[in-house]
Formats: structure tokens, sequence, C-alpha cells
């Protein structure tokens, strides 16, 4: 609602979808939703199987159809800068050898001399 997503008219009948929908999947599917494993079945295959595709609860789905797209480009996003930042580390990791081998080479020489 605050983000205009959501018009302040059709909360109400969002908010009674919801609680036909919890009301149902506790006779219809409870057994799908207690045993739900995160690690192995994904959340948006559960929630499209058991809510979209039905009038009763059409608005419901937008809804969690929307949280499911902005979580998953949240993780995207999470992946990415951990994607990044372990490039910097790289790249940062990489440079101080590389100083450090210069330094050992140079000591190297510089012993070579004689000094």
């Amino acid at each position: 609602m605050q983000c205009d997503r959501v018009a302040e008219s059709e909360v109400h009948e969002i908010l009674c979808q919801h609680s036909e929908y919890a009301a149902s999947m506790v006779d219809k599917e409870r057994d799908r939703f207690v045993n739900f494993d995160p690690v192995k079945s994904r959340v948006d295959i559960l929630m499209h199987e058991t809510m979209a595709g039905k009038d009763m609860y059409s608005k419901l789905w937008n809804i969690v159809r929307i949280l499911l797209v902005l979580s998953r480009d949240v993780n995207k996003a999470g992946s990415f800068k951990a994607k990044s930042l372990k490039a910097k580390a790289k790249a940062r990791s990489l440079k101080a050898k590389t100083k450090a081998k210069a330094r050992d080479q140079a000591k190297v020489e510089f012993n070579s001399y004689g000094l």
C-alpha cells in the first residue's frame, strides 16, 4: 500500500483472501506445508500449486507473486555482491603476493651485489 503496489480499497479483500487461504490450507494441504523442506523444494512452486489460477485467491496471488519476485531479486543481488566481494579480495591477495614477490626479488638482487 505504501509503495502504491496495492490500492487501499483492495487491502480488506486481500486480507480476507489470506484468511480463507490459510484456513483452507490447514484443512486440505496441511501435510504439504508441515512437511515442506526448503532445501528440497521451492516455495514458489508450492504457492503456485496451491493458490494460482483460483479466482478466490486472485488478489492474494498477485501480492505473493510480487513478494516472490522481490525475494528472488534480493537473493540475486546478494549473490552478485558476494561474488564481487570475492573477486575484489582475490585481486587484493594477488596484488599483495605480487608486491611480496617483487620485494623478495629486490632483496635477492640487492644481496647479490654483496651489499
